[in-house]
């Protein structure tokens, strides 16, 4: 069998056992209210509070987004061409490796432009997996796959049609990690991963600079491929 396809499958594997593990994880949670970075001339969109993240595997509740997370996932629907976009509901980040040291120097070795300020908050930010909101500007149609239908459709050993069956127009599964910034908001670091059918996708690390009123990816490398 490829190295790409037993990477990929121990990839899934990974992501399926952690989201499984999510679901019987709960968190205390004390709202509390975040602000919003904005950058000069962006509109503004209603936000709600985060919650205060404590040391579980999952908050409970749909986390505030950004403006500038908001702009950087809408990068990756740039070209998307079918009618409904699918995205997790629940932030993921990369499987591999699992210890913090050893993502740091992981990161750092692939993506030798990037801040410690970016690195750190990428780090906070996906301490815990979050829930993305239902509000979310990313300039296409999105429907929002929570993990119970995303446990049962991938179950299918030909999820990709059913996927399509029950979302037309589709185009595969995204999912997304918090986005890390720096202070200043000009640069940012996002893990990404795009599955389309059993055995074929996608995911890496990318990362982002502010210029020009755009955020632009400027780095990347993928970890996953099949």
């Amino acid at each position: 069998m490829p190295v790409s396809i037993i990477k990929y499958l121990l990839f899934f594997l990974c992501f399926t056992v952690t989201i499984a593990c999510s679901l019987i994880t709960t968190s205390s949670l004390d709202p509390t209210a975040m602000p919003t970075f904005v950058h000069e001339n962006t509109p503004a969109v209603p936000t709600t509070s985060i919650p205060n993240n404590t040391p579980t595997m999952m908050d409970d509740q749909p986390i505030l987004i950004e403006q500038d997370e908001q702009a950087i996932y809408a990068l990756f629907f740039s070209d998307f061409s079918g009618t409904t976009a699918i995205v997790r509901e629940d932030t993921f980040g990369d499987s591999f490796p699992q210890d913090e040291q050893e993502t740091r120097d992981y990161i750092m070795s692939n993506l030798s432009d990037i801040s410690d300020e970016t690195l750190n908050n990428y780090i906070e930010r996906n301490a815990v997996s979050s829930k993305l909101p239902t509000t979310m500007n990313l300039g296409v149609k999105y429907v929002l796959l929570s993990t119970p239908e995303f446990l049962e459709i991938t179950s299918e050993s030909n999820w990709g049609e059913v996927l399509k069956e029950k979302y037309p127009g589709s185009q595969g599964c995204t999912a997304f990690s918090r986005v890390g910034f720096n202070n200043s908001h000009t640069q940012a670091l996002v893990y990404v991963t795009r599955i389309f059918e059993p055995l074929m996708g996608e995911g890496g690390y990318y990362l982002l600079e502010y210029n020009a009123g755009n955020w632009e990816i400027i780095d990347q490398f993928l970890n996953v491929m099949s």
